[in-house]
């Protein structure tokens, strides 16, 4: 497998462009297969999967993508700088050292129809922004089989879980 997976930096700061061009954009993530990736050191291993660290206000799609195998995080999805919508719907992420799915900052998501199973975790949300409520919702899921916790919440965040298979 290769070293790294998909790793996507979006951010407002690019010179002579209007912050307002990028933060008004969706990024969708579709139909990828990541399958085998090992890092050789920490931060490679980290970064096997599907990542996306974020700086706009732009919503996140994160849809029908297979992430398995890898020596980290399965889809993680970071953004520290503007709280902002993300849907991750109906990828499968299986069979990876690290947690499966990992969504931290100011990032709200909706988690629907995914199957999560065989990681050293299954999900973990922590959400930062002290100024928001942190509602977002949990469901649909089949979070199965970690080695780990299989639904992990920390700092601000306040989600729906419900309709989830979880084993």
């Amino acid at each position: 497998g290769l070293r790294r997976g998909v790793s996507i930096n979006r951010s407002s700061n690019y010179e002579n462009q209007k912050p307002q061009t990028v933060d008004s954009l969706v990024l969708v993530v579709g139909n990828n297969s990541i399958i085998g990736n090992v890092g050789v050191d920490q931060w490679e291993k980290e970064q096997s999967g599907l990542i996306v660290t974020d700086s706009t206000k732009g919503m996140l799609v994160v849809t029908n993508n297979v992430v398995s195998g890898g020596s980290g995080v399965g889809i993680r999805l970071q953004n520290d700088t503007e709280s902002v919508a993300a849907m991750v719907l109906n990828n499968t992420i299986q069979k990876n050292q690290g947690v499966g799915l990992r969504i931290s900052g100011k990032i709200l998501p909706t988690v629907k129809g995914n199957v999560i199973e065989g990681n050293g975790s299954g999900s973990e949300f922590e959400y930062t922004d002290v100024n928001t409520s942190g509602e977002f919702e949990v469901s649909g899921n089949a979070i199965r089989t970690s080695t780990g916790v299989g639904i992990k919440i920390s700092g601000q965040s306040q989600p729906i879980i419900k309709g989830n298979d979880l084993d």
